[in-house]
C-alpha cells in the first residue's frame, strides 16, 4: 500500500507539473484589456489569407500576370504568418502544451524540409494558434471568400481574361474555367457545398440540403469530376442523416449513432486500404483494376511512385520525385499522389505520417468527450475524402482537424474572461448566417432550379 501511495503521489506531482500554467504577461494584459476578440479576429484573417494564397496557386494566370500573382501569394502568406505569430504571443500555455508544441514542431519542420512542402507546417501553425477558436467562425469567413473567388475566376474565363482550356478525356470533354485543372474548380465548389451544411448544421433544413446538392451538380456538369461528385453527394447525405439522428441542438453530435469505435475503425480501414494499395497494387487483378478505374488511376500512380521512390523516415523531396512517361507518352509528371495517406508516407516520411494519423485517430476517439458534432463529422468526411484527394491534409479544406487538435492541446487551461470552448455547440453558434442572407441565397438557388 505504501508503494502504491508513493506511485500515486509521483503521478499526481507529474500531472501537476505538466498542467501548470506558465506566466505570460502579454496574455494577462490582453485579458485585462478585453482584447481576446482582437486575437480571434487575427486568427480568422490569417485563415482567410492562407486560403486566398492557396486559391491563387490554383488559378491559371496568363504569363504577364504570373509575377504579380506570385507577389500577392507571398504577401498573403506573410500576412497569415504574422497574424498567427501574434495569436501565439497572446495565448496562454501549460508546460505540457509547450512540450508538445516543441516536439511536434521539430518533427514537422524536419519533414517539411525533406519533403519540400509546407502543408503540414501550416496545419501545425493553425493548431498551435487555435486556442479558443471556433470552426464555424472559420467557415463563416472562408465560404464567402471561396464563393467570390470561384465566381470571379469563372466569369473572367468566360470573357477570355483567363484561359479556359479544353481537356479531352476518355469519358467527356472537360474545361478548366480559369483554373489549372478542372478538379481544382470541383474541389472549391465541393468545399463550399460541404461548408454550407457544416455552417448551418444546428439549424439545417431541406433548403440547405438542396442548395448544396445544386452546387455539387453544377460542379460535376462544369468539371466532369467523378471524384468530387461522389465526395459531395456522400458528404451531404451523411450530414443530413447525422442531423436527422442527433436532433436539433444535441450536444452529443454523431456519437449516439456513430460511436467512437466505429469512427476509429472506419479511418483505420481507409488507411490500411490506401497503404496496401500503394504497396501491392496489381492491375491484373479484376478488383484492383476496377478500383483503380473508379478512382481515376490514383491507385496505379501511388504504386508507381512507391516503387520509384520508397518511403523514408523523413520523406522524399517532391521536386525530385519525377517519373518519365507515366501519364501521356514520354511526358514527365511531378509528384502526383492524390491519396492523402499514401501522399503522407511517400512525401513526409514514416514519422510525420504516423504522428498525423495517430493524432487523427485519437481526436476521433476523443470526439464524443470534447468535440462538437461539426468537428467530428468534418474530420470523418475529410478522412473519407483522403482516399481520393490529398486536400485532406490542407488546413483550408480541413480546418476541423486544426480546431479539434487545438481543443485537446489547450484543454487543461481554465477559461479566461470572455473565452468559450472552441468546439462545443452553443445557441450562439446554432445559426451563424443571418436570416436575410440565408433567404437571399436559398431563393436564388431555388430560382435557378
Amino acid at each position: 500500500m505504501r508503494c502504491t501511495g508513493k506511485g500515486d503521489s509521483s503521478l499526481a506531482d507529474f500531472k501537476g507539473v505538466v498542467n501548470r500554467e506558465l506566466d505570460n504577461p502579454i496574455a494577462h494584459f490582453v485579458a485585462a484589456m478585453g482584447l481576446e476578440r482582437l486575437a480571434r479576429w487575427a486568427y480568422c484573417v490569417a485563415f482567410c489569407s492562407y486560403c486566398l494564397a492557396g486559391l491563387l496557386t490554383e488559378i491559371d494566370f496568363p504569363a504577364n500576370m504570373i509575377p504579380m500573382a506570385g507577389v500577392a501569394e507571398i504577401v498573403l502568406q506573410l500576412l497569415a504568418i504574422g497574424l498567427l505569430l501574434f495569436k501565439l504571443v497572446v495565448q496562454r500555455y501549460t508546460v505540457g502544451a509547450i512540450s508538445v508544441l516543441v516536439g511536434a514542431g521539430i518533427v514537422i519542420g524536419l519533414s517539411a524540409v525533406h519533403a519540400g512542402s509546407f502543408t503540414l507546417a501550416w496545419m501545425f501553425l493553425f493548431v498551435a494558434a487555435g486556442q479558443g477558436e471556433n470552426v464555424k467562425t472559420m467557415l463563416r469567413a472562408s465560404i464567402p471568400l471561396f464563393a467570390l473567388v470561384v465566381l470571379t475566376v469563372v466569369l473572367l474565363s468566360v470573357i477570355n481574361v483567363l484561359p479556359n482550356v479544353v481537356l479531352p478525356d476518355a469519358r467527356a470533354i472537360r474545361c478548366t474555367f480559369g483554373f489549372k485543372h478542372p478538379n481544382m474548380l470541383a474541389k472549391n465548389l465541393t468545399f463550399i457545398a460541404i461548408g454550407w451544411i457544416m455552417m448551418r448544421f444546428n439549424s439545417l433544413d431541406w433548403r440547405d440540403v438542396i442548395c448544396s446538392l445544386v452546387v455539387v451538380c453544377l460542379s460535376y456538369c462544369s468539371t466532369k469530376s467523378r471524384t468530387f461528385l461522389g465526395v459531395g453527394f456522400f458528404s451531404i447525405v451523411f450530414l443530413a442523416i447525422a442531423y436527422r439522428y442527433q436532433g436539433r441542438g444535441c450536444q452529443l453530435g454523431c456519437t449516439a449513432w456513430f460511436p467512437a469505435v466505429l469512427r476509429v475503425v472506419t479511418v483505420v480501414a481507409l488507411v490500411c486500404f490506401s497503404i496496401a494499395a500503394m504497396m501491392w497494387f496489381d492491375p491484373s487483378l479484376p478488383m484492383c483494376a476496377w478500383l483503380n478505374s473508379l478512382l481515376s488511376e490514383r491507385l496505379r500512380l501511388a504504386h508507381e511512385f512507391y516503387l520509384a521512390f520508397p518511403p523514408t523516415m523523413w520523406g522524399n523531396h517532391q521536386d525530385a520525385m519525377v517519373l518519365n512517361g507515366i501519364l501521356v507518352g514520354a511526358s514527365q509528371t511531378g509528384f502526383l499522389v492524390d491519396n492523402a495517406y499514401a501522399h503522407l508516407v511517400l512525401s513526409f516520411g514514416y514519422i510525420a505520417a504516423g504522428l498525423f494519423i495517430a493524432l487523427y485517430l485519437f481526436l476521433l476517439w476523443d470526439g464524443g468527450k470534447s468535440a462538437g458534432s461539426v468537428v467530428v463529422l468534418g474530420m470523418l468526411i475529410c478522412a473519407v475524402v483522403g482516399v481520393g484527394e490529398s486536400c485532406m491534409l490542407d488546413c483550408s479544406f480541413n480546418p476541423y482537424f486544426a480546431i479539434a487538435a487545438a481543443e485537446v492541446l489547450y484543454a487543461r487551461l481554465s477559461p479566461s474572461s470572455g473565452e468559450s470552448g472552441c468546439l462545443r455547440q452553443t445557441e450562439k453558434d446554432a445559426d451563424v448566417v443571418s436570416p436575410k442572407v440565408k433567404k437571399c441565397v436559398l431563393d436564388g438557388v431555388m430560382g435557378v432550379v
